[in-house]
């Protein structure tokens, strides 16, 4: 009878046990589908980023020719009339012009950080054999056919390694947090 006990008691151990496992592995499932959240939504920005590099830097050379005119340039009392200002009534042409060139400045510089740190991530995996299909891919918009006739390769090859490169360009860009650390 005392064998029976024990046996009994064993049972219910490793199905406690088990259940702490299901628990556990029920969880980890969890963090994994926010994880493959999180990292559809890393995936959209690279992507995005990638395809509109090209715009962006051309977009930051614009803003500092702007700039630079917006300093040249002369305040004119009617080039800033506003019936309501955002930044108040009482400032004056000359502020408002200020005010212009900061936020201006300010958005460019964002885009430059934005840019100095996508291209420390784009070397980090330049010298792949197959980043050539990122450039390709992104920064002259061709599609996956044109890609593969280009670099003498299949398609399934170009959207395999594009997918891989991606990977690669996400850890590096956001590191551990791309990871779920």
């Amino acid at each position: 009878m005392g064998d029976d006990i024990f046996e009994s008691l064993k049972r219910i151990e490793k199905f406690i046990e088990k259940d702490k496992t299901i628990d556990r592995l029920l969880k980890l499932k969890l963090r994994t589908k926010q994880n493959r959240k999180k990292w559809a939504m890393y995936l959209r920005y690279i992507e995005d980023i990638l395809s509109k590099f090209n715009s962006l830097k051309a977009k930051v050379r614009r803003d500092e020719l702007d700039i630079e005119d917006l300093k040249k340039e002369q305040v004119h009392k009617d080039l800033y009339y506003e019936p309501h200002p955002p930044e108040g009534p009482d400032i004056d042409d000359e502020t408002r012009h200020l005010q212009k060139i900061r936020r201006r400045w300010r958005s460019m510089v964002r885009k430059k950080k934005l840019i100095e740190r996508f291209e420390k991530a784009l070397d980090e995996i330049k010298a792949d054999e197959y980043y050539r299909i990122i450039e390709l891919k992104y920064f002259n918009h061709l599609s996956v056919g044109e890609i593969a006739k280009r670099i003498p390769c299949n398609e399934r090859t170009v959207m395999r390694q594009s997918k891989r490169l991606i990977n690669e360009l996400i850890v590096i860009y956001y590191g551990a947090e791309a990871l779920g650390g």
